[in-house]
């Protein structure tokens, strides 16, 4: 679906329960980290800000 859509995968590392980002990827020059989730309950604070704190280790790339 990814590359269907123009975005290249270049790391995948889905492992259950790491709370970490799962795919890293680029789409036109930009960076898209992505962090699957398998839940009946929906998504809730906790995991974004899990999700945010994941992020940070990529903070390098997001500044201009």
């Amino acid at each position: 679906m990814l590359t269907e859509n123009d975005i290249i995968a270049h790391q995948i590392s889905v492992t259950q329960g790491d709370g970490g980002i799962d795919i890293q990827a680029t789409y036109k020059r930009h960076l898209i980290l992505i962090q699957c989730k398998n839940t009946k309950d929906g998504i809730n604070l906790g995991m974004v800000q899990k999700l945010e704190s994941a992020c940070s280790r990529f903070k390098i790339f997001l500044e201009f």
